[in-house]
């Protein structure tokens, strides 16, 4: 070959230099492109090359024609292997494409890869803030975890950004005037820089009028100037050496310039200091910074800077949480040492002068509190620290010098117990007892300038307008929600008068049947009549001008005859209508029923007039101070029920433990009442008769909640005595209680449904009362009718019903029988029930308000027993309708913490763990479209197990999922099973479980470990013949050599275990083996391999399908330098190791891998190296890889991957992702 070079059709093989050496034989051979190539190559020519290697010129060539070579084509190399690589110098030439070889091979033309892109998103709910309804659904997306009022702005932590309010809003459709860390108010991007905060909240915020700090992440922004424009960055950054990282202590170790979640900053105007909680330390600037990474020179918790280990330093110290600077010291909270404790000189190591609480498990307020955080001053030196376990703040009066107890305490209703609260959309909170006093577990807390609070609780943010001065004050206003009675996600934007939103009360008269649909801040009357019919819009709505209206008071704050806020009591005695409109402390009475929308009320209880809305008549703690607000009888304090003759007028005033009675009924606003039951005074306010929580009386009470009038006998929801009382004679004074039901008799409490002193401690922790026949557990609501009385139970979840006569238990509405108590036990319908309160009857039928499942149900009165069927359903469009005004967080598709992902042809199967359901949806160009559901039993359920018991075709949050044409495989994870569906079959019922013996059966292990045995499995995978499931809980594989056909089949083989029976972590050692296994999650096969995440020991264990045994070592791994190292990597740049490793998929090429940890999909090619990495924490890009990954060969060398985007709810959709390597 000379320098012309040598032909074989369109190749061309040259070298411009020098030509070949005489005696050198050169191969060019031309062939067409082959199928296996045909989707990716461009054009249909191959040319293989076989050249001597010595020789080989260095500007060898190749040149392949093609006449339509664009400037994005270039030559790629085709090997056996899989690995096909990209030649480094190439690109069109003159009708041809053209490169430089450095040896021997097939060569084709390939498209030049462009970058990878996220094509879409799907399953995540738009961000809106373009109308009220939106914008609260906006705001309500992420926790509120702290806020600070520098007198003239209000910043708010919302998620990872800040709002910024001039002033403090008085209506919570109040947009703020601009937003930090993101490009505006509908955005949420993932990137880190100086005006970007990625996915790290904002916990802490300090301002003094001219600067701003925000606690975010790993580190601290400080602006030198108050912005003035959304999205202004941030001037300097203090624990990170730029302002694009947020890495653990700087992504090394502890110093004076690192911090490792700080979550409390504050400043004196000088001095700046910062929790570092992680670090167990508090670090201190003399002199606030004024440049980028400027070290601490102080530091509070530790010996040095240097030092981390918890308790070590003069000052003890372990999660410092809160940290409040004053001109004379700093105030510091954490658990264990300190409690709260006052530093007066802070410098390096620095003791405490005194400590104000001790760090103790105790619920009484005497000096001690279960887990301190935020730190607030209030109005005249008083000090108020936020205690996170017990969910309330510990408030003083007066300045502390020294150890010092309690004056009062906010957010639980007495001093001496808790409250127990359930965990809900993502906080401990219970809907039937969200309310303007309580909170939940958070540890934020700011004060203002004039010694108020500010209350960060989860989705919301509570705000005091004048110092708290008593126990349990409810909070003036409140930000992020409609009303003082939600506190998760709501969806305001399809209210109607035919939709409800924990619905409270309920009550039948005279053809008219009343709702009071607390959330939505208003009473809906229906006809009776028309009940039943097509019609389901409320006739007639109070509270609000009309039916789309839902704002508490219309702006919260601005109490009117004509508005209401969280109203729970509801009666039609013939005469009157008459409300208790909880959270505005009064009773709204109408003379005569409603004819009109927003009607106001005639007369107003409990407040001197219509714009009051205060606890006792607005009386504050003053005669005598001792932490209670001052009762009397013409005031209440949250009254949460009514009861009336027409003559005489009962009123359950829940937090004075009392009922108020009206002899006459009264026609004058503020009228005080004549009579009280359950105190022995109108000034008393201590529960059980004056007693105390735990010292019951037989005529106290403990918040009663619930009053219903049959003829002269008074029937009393008793809630926290779990007891429900009568009152004979009721309309006359002198009566005395004479039955007690739930209880052996009134001097007895024997189901004590809450927690005493020692709560975490483990000494005198009240166990869960067991639901039975005896039982009355937190009752709510109370009616007396066909000789029968029905008591609403919360913590059952039931209507009790007991003969009027004997009271014996006969049955109960809501479960399938009287010892079960789960909510919806029995699955979503019209025999199901979750937190019923409000029950009333007109004889005839039987109205139950369904407050958890946002309906209210009709039963026939004359064929009520346990577990029969509603005949009729308002608030829902059916019975299987449960949303908060008819919404749903699953409907469209929408995700809920997704996970694994399966993709089948055009079919793309999603383990939607949050909704408890696998969503089939059908992949058409950029349409995702629903098509199936399993583990529910319509696109809009949510529940696990579908609100009821584990069946075929329900599921509790499952995580993994594989499918071919035939079958679908699901790992169900917290049922501790896998289900197996067969696709052609009409129903949704699956045909086989494995893991359990049948489909009702979920315990994990069940029996024992062994072969047949799961817990908590996360992930499925298969080859269409062997099936292998990920055993997560018991820290193994297991595997079928064909797939199963019987329930509880026993595998065939266990990896990562000695023996079927062994369960620990990597064989009970610290360190990894090629044999043991730690918190696995997902698989996958490929060919003859089964590719295993372990994701505990960060890494990818391989093993041969082939002959493969129980307890054998792998044959391969990924992500570790050998078999033994399981440490995670330390960024998102590194290759040897990798982080939390939650998903697995193979296109033709390589094996994506999904971490969790570092939110990044690692990409390794064929012979086991890191291609590249997409996305990660602390990356430009915006993906935040979770715990799936489906990958799909799409020609052209590209595959699109399917990303499960765990903690942002969303699967995002990759294109253009090369499978190209380098050379």
């Amino acid at each position: 070959m000379g320098n012309g070079g040598c032909y074989a059709g369109a190749c061309r093989l040259y070298s411009s230099s020098r030509p070949l050496p005489p005696g050198s034989v050169v191969g060019l051979t031309e062939s067409p492109v082959t199928a296996e190539l045909a989707p990716d190559a461009v054009g249909n020519t191959l040319c293989t090359v076989q050249w001597p290697t010595a020789d080989r010129p260095k500007d060898l060539n190749l040149s392949i024609k093609l006449a339509d070579a664009g400037p994005d084509t270039m030559l790629f190399e085709h090997r056996a292997t899989g690995d096909d690589a990209l030649l480094d110098v190439s690109g069109p030439g003159d009708g041809a494409v053209v490169g430089l070889l450095r040896g021997s091979g097939t060569f084709g033309i390939a498209k030049k890869p462009g970058a990878w892109t996220i094509e879409r998103s799907v399953g995540m709910e738009a961000l809106l803030s373009s109308d009220g309804p939106s914008w609260l659904r906006n705001v309500a997306h992420e926790w509120t975890y702290g806020a600070f009022f520098d007198g003239t702005h209000l910043f708010v932590a919302n998620g990872a950004r800040i709002f910024v309010y001039s002033g403090i809003p008085t209506n919570p459709l109040a947009k703020p005037d601009l937003v930090l860390g993101q490009p505006d108010l509908d955005s949420l991007v993932g990137v880190t820089s100086g005006a970007l905060f990625g996915s790290a909240a904002v916990i802490s915020l300090w301002s003094d009028g001219t600067r701003l700090v925000a606690a975010t992440g790993h580190r601290v922004l400080v602006w030198q100037k108050l912005p003035t424009q959304s999205m202004t960055p941030a001037d300097l950054v203090l624990g990170q050496p730029d302002l694009s990282s947020n890495r653990v202590n700087a992504g090394g170790v502890a110093g004076p310039g690192t911090l490792a979640s700080p979550v409390a900053v504050t400043s004196d105007g000088t001095r700046l200091y910062v929790a570092d909680s992680l670090n167990d330390r508090v670090l201190g600037w003399s002199t606030f910074p004024t440049a980028p990474s400027t070290p601490a020179d102080i530091v509070l918790g530790q010996p040095d800077f240097v030092s981390t280990a918890a308790f070590s330093g003069n000052l003890p110290m372990y999660i410092p949480e809160g940290v409040s600077a004053t001109p004379n010291g700093v105030y510091v909270s954490g658990i264990g040492g300190p409690g709260l404790s006052f530093v007066s000189n802070p410098t390096i190591n620095a003791p405490a002068s005194y400590d104000v609480y001790k760090w103790q498990f105790s619920l009484h307020p005497g000096g001690g509190v279960a887990r301190p955080a935020g730190i607030a001053h209030l109005a005249g030196g008083g000090i108020a620290i936020r205690d996170f376990g017990l969910m309330r703040i510990a408030c003083t009066r007066n300045p502390t010098t020294g150890p010092s107890t309690a004056d009062f305490l906010l957010g639980q209703p007495d001093t001496e117990r808790v409250v127990p609260m359930r965990f809900a959309d993502g906080a401990y909170i219970n809907p039937a007892r969200v309310d303007a006093s309580n909170i939940s577990l958070n540890i934020g807390l700011a004060s203002t300038p004039s010694g108020s609070l500010l209350v960060p609780d989860a989705r919301r943010l509570l705000v005091f307008d004048s110092p708290p001065s008593y126990n349990y004050e409810p909070a003036s206003r409140v930000i992020g929600q409609a009303g003082f009675t939600v506190n998760e996600r709501a969806d305001y934007r399809a209210v109607s008068g035919a939709t409800l939103a924990d619905p409270a009360g309920v009550s039948v008269k005279n053809g008219m049947v009343a709702v009071a649909d607390k959330s939505n801040n208003r009473v809906l009357l229906w006809k009776a009549a028309d009940l039943g019919s097509t019609v389901q819009s409320a006739s007639i709505v109070v509270g609000q001008p009309d039916a789309s209206s839902f704002i508490a008071n219309g702006d919260i704050v601005s109490a009117s005859s004509s508005t209401l806020s969280g109203p729970e009591g509801v009666v039609l005695d013939g005469t009157h209508l008459v409300v208790a409109d909880t959270q505005n402390h009064r009773v709204l009475v109408w003379n005569g029923v409603p004819q009109a929308s927003g009607r106001p009320a005639d007369v107003v209880l409990g407040q001197a007039d219509f714009g009051g809305r205060r606890p006792n008549h607005g009386r504050l703690d003053v005669s005598p101070v001792d932490g209670f607000s001052d009762a009397a009888a013409d005031g209440f304090f949250y009254p949460t029920d009514v009861a009336s003759d027409g003559t005489h007028l009962f009123v359950a005033d829940r937090l004075n433990h009392r009922v108020l009675v009206w002899d006459s009924f009264p026609t004058k606003n503020g009228q005080p009442a004549d009579r009280v039951i359950g105190q022995p005074s109108m000034s008393s306010v201590r529960a059980n008769y004056g007693g105390g929580a735990f010292a019951v009386d037989p005529a106290g009470l403990n918040l009663p909640s619930g009053l219903s009038l049959d003829g002269t006998t008074l029937w009393v929801a008793d809630t926290e005595n779990s007891r429900v009382v009568r009152w004979e004679n009721a309309t006359s004074a002198g009566t005395t209680p004479t039955a007690w039901i739930g209880q052996p008799d009134g001097s007895t409490i024997s189901t004590s449904p809450y927690e005493r002193d020692g709560y975490w401690a483990g000494s005198d922790v009240q166990t869960p009362v067991a639901t039975t026949a005896s039982t009355v557990l937190r009752p709510r609501k109370v009616v007396a009718a066909g000789g029968k009385l029905f008591v609403s139970e919360l913590d059952s979840n039931r209507v009790h019903i007991f003969d009027g006569a004997s009271l014996a238990s006969i049955g109960a509405l809501g479960q399938p029988n009287l010892t079960s108590a789960n909510p919806n036990a029995t699955g979503i319908g019209a025999s199901s029930l979750a937190e019923p309160m409000g029950v009333a009857s007109d004889g005839t039928d039987l109205w139950v308000a369904d407050a958890r499942n946002h309906r209210v149900l009709g039963y026939s009165l004359a064929t009520v027993a346990t577990g029969i069927a509603a005949s009729k359903v308002l608030g829902q469009a059916n019975v299987l309708g449960v949303g908060f005004n008819r919404s749903s967080v699953a409907a469209a598709g929408a995700t809920s913490q997704p996970r694994a992902i399966a993709v089948s042809g055009d079919q793309a199967f999603v383990a939607d763990t949050g909704n408890s359901r696998i969503l089939q949806q059908r992949i058409a160009g950029d349409t995702w479209t629903v098509e199936r559901v399993f583990g529910q039993p319509n696109d809009s359920l949510a529940l696990a197990n579908a609100g009821g018991a584990p069946s075929a075709s329900s599921m509790s949050r499952p995580r993994g999922v594989w499918s071919d044409a035939s079958h679908l495989v699901v790992a169900d994870t917290d049922n501790h099973r896998v289900l197996i569906f067969d696709r052609s079959a009409p129903d949704s019922a699956a045909r086989v479980v494995l893991g359990q013996s049948s489909f009702t059966s979920v315990t994990p292990n069940a029996g024992g470990a062994n072969a047949s045995s799961m817990n908590l499995p996360s992930g499925v995978c298969s080859d269409g013949i062997k099936l292998a499931v990920v055993d997560t809980g018991n820290h193994r594989v297991l595997v079928w050599n064909a797939l199963p056909t019987a329930a509880g089949a026993t595998a065939d083989v266990v990896l990562g275990q000695s023996s079927a029976s062994d369960v620990a972590p990597n064989h009970g050692s610290s360190v990894a083996s090629g044999s043991s296994m730690a918190y696995p999650s997902a698989c996958v096969v490929r060919g003859n391999d089964l590719f295993v995440a372990d994701t505990g020991n960060n890494r990818v264990l391989r093993f041969a399908l082939a002959g493969l045994t129980s307890g054998v070592a792998a044959s391969g791994v990924l992500g570790q330098p050998d078999d033994v190292s399981r440490a995670p990597a330390a960024t998102v740049l590194d290759t040897d190791h990798l982080a939390g490793p939650a998903g697995l998929s193979f296109d033709a090429s390589n094996l994506y891998v999904a971490e969790r940890d570092l939110g990044r999909v690692v990409v390794f090619g064929p012979q086991g190296k890191v291609k590249e990495f997409l996305g990660g924490l602390g990356s430009s890009s915006l993906l935040r890889a979770g715990d799936g990954v489906a990958a799909v060969a799409t020609g052209l060398f590209t595959t699109r991957l399917y990303v499960s985007e765990t903690g942002s709810d969303r699967v995002s959709i990759l294109g253009s992702v090369s499978r190209l390597q380098s050379r």
